[in-house]
């Protein structure tokens, strides 16, 4: 019966979709379109050596084609209505790509080839007369410069804001499928869990923005699901000031400060030790980057530090953590999202204390060099530090979990014009070693190499 009344609710949720989406749609949609394709092929590959952890050393690649399809009605500067369509064809190999390669990443769990459509969005533009207005629906992406906000591609409904000195958007929203050719069921950890997204930002002051972010959940999905850990119903609020290009004097200076709360509670939880238990959920995590750039300097262009904290939780679900649409990816100021830590480790906002160094160095207008240094140590010393790096190395009693050292090589292709379009190539090379500390037992050392190229026409 349960399942019965599930597949009618999933039924209804379609349904609603698509008579929304009809009745959006102007008269004569097809006629007066302007339309541009856009296409990528990028080519990724790695070598790791984790014999630490048990597994042999392996190569791992991954090839994929996307096409970024769009249509404007009517056509001109001011379209009322778009159509976006990102449709991927890929293949990857069994071993999985480090978690820097893995840049909207499919969820479906595939090897070899497949094909899915990452995107859909349909959106009214201009909504009662207002340019900075609009209102999406469909499979849309939510990313930004920290992935620990949002970090995926799920079926919603997204009313979007953007002026001169306001920006932000307020989304609902639900991973249906995964429009997977090969796999379209989604996982009991992230399946009927309905989530409400939202940010607003203002601009106080030149290049200096000052803004709140929302991200709530309510899982009602069956109690003790095989896979599925637990259910959480809570938010997690945060405020975020962020500046750049601030010049005085000798200074040239970012910043990036965000302070994060999240309350709830988890449900039906279903790992050892918390079978079947109900938990209250309150935790906090505070983030900073903190910058300087170099402009006349020939050698180096910027040097950062990033610093992360949360709590100290009890338990793996008392405190702050991230949900399944999250991730620990970071691109400010690259082209390229190059990881909270690095490209060797997906590191979570959980049981985390978290320093770095960052330097860039500019080796011309189309090549630079990247080295980052990170120190990651966990609050509790009882809390497995998988749950914080997601690697189940071999554990000890201390707190500093290790050391990260990584080298990034960019190289971009001058744009070369062809049949009124243009073609771009570029390649990062990175190179990633670990060094374990005493939360793991001695001895671990571990280091990756990965290539990634891509081709933009």
């Amino acid at each position: 019966m349960g399942s019965q009344a599930q597949m009618r609710s999933q039924r209804r949720i379609k349904v609603q979709y698509l008579a929304l989406l009809i009745g959006l749609l102007p008269a004569g949609y097809s006629s007066g379109a302007a339309f541009e394709y856009d296409q990528k092929l990028s080519i990724k590959s790695a070598y790791a050596d984790y014999e630490t952890l048990g597994n042999p050393s392996d190569g791992s690649f991954q090839i994929k084609y996307e096409g970024f399809a769009k249509w404007d009605f009517p056509e001109g500067a001011w379209p009322e209505w778009s159509l976006f369509l990102r449709p991927w064809l890929s293949y990857r190999s069994e071993q999985p790509l480090p978690f820097l390669a893995r840049e909207a990443d499919t969820s479906a769990r595939v090897n070899g080839a497949f094909a899915e459509l990452w995107e859909f969005v349909f959106t009214r533009h201009n909504l009662r007369g207002n340019p900075a207005l609009a209102l999406s629906l469909g499979r849309q992406q939510y990313s930004g410069e920290y992935g620990f906000w949002w970090d995926d591609s799920i079926e919603s409904l997204k009313l979007g804001l953007a002026d001169s000195r306001n920006r932000g958007f307020v989304a609902l929203g639900s991973r249906q499928y995964l429009y997977n050719t090969d796999d379209n069921k989604v996982s009991p950890a992230d399946k009927d869990i309905v989530y409400l997204l939202g940010e607003y930002h203002y601009l106080w002051s030149p290049n200096q923005w000052v803004g709140l972010k929302l991200v709530g959940q309510r899982d009602y999905s069956p109690a003790n699901d095989v896979g599925d850990e637990g259910d959480f119903t809570g938010f997690t609020l945060g405020v975020q000031l962020e500046g750049e290009r601030l010049q005085k004097g000798a200074l040239n200076g970012d910043y990036h400060f965000e302070l994060a709360t999240i309350q709830g509670e988890f449900n039906h939880l279903n790992v050892p030790g918390f079978t079947d238990e109900t938990m209250a959920t309150s935790g906090w995590l505070a983030f900073t980057e903190l910058g300087h750039s170099f402009e006349t300097t020939p050698v180096i262009s910027r040097l950062a530090v990033r610093l992360a904290l949360t709590d100290s939780p009890e338990t793996p679900f008392s405190g702050f953590f991230q949900n399944t649409i999250q991730s620990s990816r970071a691109s400010r100021f690259s082209e390229y999202n190059i990881g909270l830590s690095g490209a060797i480790m997906n590191v979570s906002m959980t049981n985390l204390m978290l320093a770095s160094l960052l330097s860039q160095h500019r080796l011309s207008q189309r090549s630079q060099l990247r080295f980052s240094f990170h120190d990651l140590r966990r609050r509790n010393t009882d809390i497995a530090t998988s749950r914080t790096i997601g690697l189940d190395y071999p554990e000890s009693d201390g707190n500093h979990i290790g050391n990260i050292l990584e080298a990034q090589y960019f190289w971009a292709m001058f744009p070369y014009a062809f049949d009124d379009e243009h073609l771009t190539f570029d390649v990062l090379g990175t190179l990633s070693y670990f060094q374990g500390g005493d939360a793991l037992q001695d001895g671990i050392e571990d280091y990756q190499v990965s290539l990634d190229l891509n081709l933009r026409y």
